[in-house]
């Protein structure tokens, strides 16, 4: 585990929201998800829609989980991004895909401005959270889309969180020694004023962040309600009602509205909703062609043509009653595996009961569960008197299951040696 974010859970300042100012949820969330990540598998998550008719697209940059300076899906991650996207000619824009509660002071403010002064169209599209520092990314953006079922917006400040495990090792037996040179009176100050029950040092140093977080909104988002710097969150319609977002919309909202910007494809934008029934009726959701975009319950990355080419496919190989026949396929199969779920559940649990009655500990896995019980099976049937004696021919004998068989055929017999 990193050493240097465990301290700066402790000691350095946080854009973050309340729900996750319980160290838990700090741990939980930050370092269970900063363990490495593989590059490619970072930038897999970002998506580039591109628009028909045209050679540009769109890139969609995930904004989620505790914002942090480094390490992939940071604010210097997302920096060196923006660098190669600026000089792209390719990219159009830039939306951020945001459900964040806030996270590390330090490199957001770069990043923000940065943004603002991004030469390319911006958007923000609010789908769960954007609190503090996520909301700070967010401010910068051109435009910011919330979406109507989006949790809480805003939580505009800075927090500190300090522990003094002092007394806590001194109870313990512990002897806690902290030596300063004479000549670094004032290093660490603030914190040692904090543990001697003098936090004013401390808050005046984090007042230095909020004062720079409002400066910035107030220059990325004119005309925002004073009660906004506050720390407060609203839900969607009142985060517009206080220029904390711009409207209530949708991801397509967001790419509208760079293609928009770009000047790129503006005839679509006025098109009506293209519908691919046939492709519909198989995946089980409603799905519409805008603006050169499939759009379900999850976006997908298909050219109209492409959507063409299987729409056309799919009628002329597909009747309205073939699709109805897989549709009631595809539902008892969805039956059928449910009952066998079902099934397999009833089945560890026969299984932990036995193991229970047999004073043994269970490993978790069905199959070694099973192997453990074969063995005792094998272990009470070789005790004298555990089971009858069966009589067998010496044909018998040599048809009989081997000993590691039975459990696994079923065989619920064994025979004498």
């Amino acid at each position: 585990m990193n050493k240097s974010i465990i301290t700066s859970l402790f000691t350095e300042p946080w854009y973050l929201d309340k729900p996750f100012r319980v160290i838990g949820n700090l741990y939980a969330d930050f370092i269970m998800k900063n363990k490495e990540k593989n590059e490619a598998e970072y930038l897999a998550s970002i998506n580039y829609f591109p628009y028909s008719e045209s050679n540009k697209k769109i890139a969609i940059i995930p904004l989620s989980g505790i914002v942090r300076k480094y390490g992939y899906g940071s604010t210097s991650a997302i920096s060196d991004l923006l660098d190669g996207m600026e000089q792209d000619d390719s990219i159009a824009g830039v939306v951020f895909l945001t459900d964040s509660p806030g996270g590390m002071a330090s490199g957001t403010g770069m990043l923000a401005e940065k943004i603002f002064n991004f030469k390319k169209p911006t958007a923000s599209y609010i789908k769960g959270l954007s609190c503090s520092a996520a909301y700070y990314i967010n401010a910068a953006t051109d435009k910011i889309f919330v979406d109507k079922n989006a949790d809480w917006v805003g939580s505009i400040g800075t927090l500190i969180s300090f522990v003094d495990w002092v007394p806590l090792f001194e109870k313990f037996g512990a002897k806690y020694y902290e030596i300063y040179s004479s000549f670094s009176s004032e290093k660490n100050k603030s914190f040692r004023d904090l543990v001697s029950g003098n936090p004013e040092k401390l808050r005046e140093e984090i007042d230095t962040y909020a004062k720079d977080f409002i400066t910035h909104m107030q220059t990325f988002r004119k005309n925002m309600d004073e009660d906004v710097f506050k720390g407060g969150t609203w839900r969607p319609k009142e985060a517009v009602k206080k220029r904390l977002a711009d409207a209530i919309g949708n991801l397509q909202d967001a790419i509208d509205y760079i293609a928009q910007k770009s000047k790129i494809n503006s005839n679509q934008n006025n098109m009506a909703e293209k519908k691919y029934p046939k492709i519909a009726s198989i995946l089980g959701l409603e799905v519409s062609l805008k603006s050169g975009f499939l759009f379900g319950q999850k976006t997908v990355n298909l050219s109209e043509n492409q959507l063409d080419l299987i729409e056309n496919a799919l009628s002329s190989n597909l009747t309205d009653e073939t699709v109805n026949s897989l549709s009631t396929d595809k539902k008892n199969l969805e039956q059928k595996l449910s009952d066998n779920l079902n099934q397999i559940e009833n089945i560890k649990k026969e299984i932990t009961a036995s193991l229970k009655n047999c004073n043994l500990t269970g490993t978790g896995t069905i199959v070694e569960d099973i192997k453990l019980l074969s063995s005792k099976v094998i272990e009470y049937g070789r005790k004298d008197g555990e089971i009858p004696t069966s009589v067998y021919s010496s044909k018998d004998k040599e048809d009989a299951p081997l000993e590691n068989d039975i459990l696994t055929n079923n065989y619920k017999f064994l025979y004498n040696k």
